[in-house]
């Protein structure tokens, strides 16, 4: 018994299975036992594909949730069973297609998957329950797997519609001002004497009624009773420059900006994939930032009768980028930033601090493939996304940063706070692990990044600087399962060699995470039954 603890202290120390019975796990397609009922993920209900739905619905909708909505609504009474069973049936195979084509419209995988499910055998009563599914569903958007690029269509596909919503609103507002700035000079213009010539009278009035009217009598009139006060020439300038700034604007054009120009130049654009080309970005148009809100600002001033030039002048003339405080930059579009944190090197990591800590509106997407990325200067151990976490603990330091951190799995738990982060008045920093990356085998990506989450190497968590004065307000963990704990506790059954059913609590920890790498499993070793006792912990 002592040479065998000897043989088990040996391999813990060096790596070395020289006896003790122990044996290698490479090559074995081994697995945490906690992952074994979910190895057909498509025949089981969960939360992907997700739909990303149009502005109005919420903008991640999982599958299984729009069926849920559907099942509420139309199965009713003695038909219910029967339409809840061809409506699963449905789902699963628009789920199985979505894995194989990766991005489709609801409505496109939706026609092929009831033609699929007829195919396969069907009757009268399955087409009345399609169809009764297919006249309430109103939902539609893009079907996305959980995969690689689901971090960034999700958040891009949120940002959009937040920043969506920004534009409609200052346009509108916008529109407004120019608007009624271009009332006070067309009032003046009909005010003067080229306002009330006989030309000009006839072309308002229209060839109809020409021949009725002379024109040159109502002139000499109207010449008589025009107001002899005019527009200054200085507020008459003032008045011109304000509409060709607000009409040469570039952050909100007036049509979508896939195919907006302002003055024959394209709009500005706001998503970018390196934080220092964003920073380039706004460093080169905060002046025109700064001109656009005092454009705003004194053109509300005059509509309102309000614009005193003694005062105004100089209060407007020494605003400067310095003075735009965080009520003036919320108006303005967010830049969206998308990383890899793979491929994150130390100047762009500097970056990246840069802007969160200035309090710019930048929004930074975050996405880690590969978690558990070996770090050489560890001689091969596990560096668990020790710097993802230090720049999302950098930026919590910060105190007026928006953090959210989620693993992909998670991404539809967590929309509500997503939003809340992608419409924050400051930066935000949004770190999500993908499970796409490292050596997981045949790991589906979504199964990668819940264990990830489960075994606390990437915990859900949200800090939101807006919540609350404290950090039990601010910081919150309710996302991850029993976070109570120090590990998750789950009850596993199974079928013993003698064909026993057998039951145990177990937990799930960093090291059944890292189980599923590859490159790990030279750290592992298989103990034979025989040679178990009381000083071992299961895996």
């Amino acid at each position: 018994m002592e040479a065998q603890l000897q043989a088990h202290v040996a391999f813990h120390l060096t790596g070395r299975r020289t006896a003790g019975g122990l044996t290698a796990i490479d090559g074995q397609g081994l697995r945490p036992a906690a992952l074994a009922r979910y190895r057909d993920l498509a025949a089981l209900r969960h939360d992907f594909p997700v739909v990303l739905a149009a502005a109005g619905d919420a903008p991640v909708v999982a599958l299984s949730g729009i069926f849920d909505a559907l099942l509420a609504q139309v199965a009713q009474g003695t038909d219910a069973d029967r339409i809840r069973h061809h409506a699963l049936r449905l789902e699963c195979e628009i789920r199985r297609a979505a894995e194989r084509s990766p991005v489709r419209t609801l409505a496109s995988l939706w026609g092929d998957a009831e033609r699929t499910v007829c195919d396969a055998g069907g009757d009268a009563l399955l087409l009345d329950s399609l169809a009764k599914l297919r006249g309430a569903l109103r939902t539609d958007g893009e079907v996305v797997a959980c995969d690689r690029m689901l971090p960034a269509r999700v958040v891009t596909h949120a940002w959009r519609i937040v920043q969506s919503a920004k534009a409609r609103r200052m346009r509108a507002t916008i529109d407004r001002l120019i608007l009624k700035t271009s009332d006070i000079l067309r009032a003046d213009d009909a005010n003067s004497a080229d306002g009330v010539s006989a030309g000009r009278l006839r072309a308002s009035v229209g060839e109809s009624f020409a021949q009725d009217i002379d024109f040159g009598a109502m002139s000499a009139l109207l010449t008589a009773a025009r107001p002899a006060a005019r527009l200054p020439g200085t507020r008459r300038a003032r008045l011109e420059q304000i509409l060709t700034t607000l009409r040469s604007q570039a952050f909100f054009p007036p049509v979508p900006r896939a195919t907006a120009h302002v003055n024959g130049a394209p709009a500005y654009e706001f998503m970018f994939h390196r934080t220092a080309d964003a920073l380039d970005a706004y460093r080169a148009r905060l002046v025109r930032m700064v001109e656009v809100a005092k454009a705003m600002a004194v053109a509300a001033l005059e509509i309102e009768g309000r614009y005193r030039e003694v005062p105004h002048d100089a209060m407007f003339g020494a605003i400067g980028a310095e003075e735009m405080g965080p009520s003036e930059l919320v108006q303005f579009p967010d830049y969206l930033v998308c990383v890899s944190a793979d491929a994150l090197d130390a100047a762009a990591g500097a970056n990246l601090m840069e802007a969160l800590s200035a309090g710019l509106p930048i929004k930074i997407l975050l996405v880690t493939d590969d978690l558990v990325a070996p770090s050489q200067a560890a001689d091969g151990h596990a560096s668990t996304g020790v710097r993802v976490r230090r720049l999302a603990s950098a930026a919590i330091s910060l105190g007026g940063v928006f953090v959210l951190e989620a693993p992909s799995s998670h991404l539809v738990r967590v929309r509500d706070r997503l939003l809340r982060g992608l419409s924050f008045a400051g930066p935000a920093l949004l770190s999500v692990y993908s499970g796409a990356g490292g050596a997981m085998g045949d790991l589906h990506p979504y199964l990668a990044a819940a264990a990830a989450a489960e075994a606390r190497a990437f915990p859900a968590f949200t800090y939101d600087p807006a919540a609350g004065e404290d950090w039990a307000s601010r910081f919150t963990l309710d996302h991850n399962t029993q976070a109570d704990r120090p590990w998750p506790v789950h009850r596993l059954d199974w079928e013993d060699g003698a064909l026993q059913r057998v039951s145990a609590e177990t937990t799930f920890t960093i090291v059944d995470f890292l189980a599923c790498d590859a490159r790990y499993a030279r750290h592992f070793a298989a103990v034979p039954r025989e040679m178990w006792d009381g000083r071992m912990v299961p895996v």
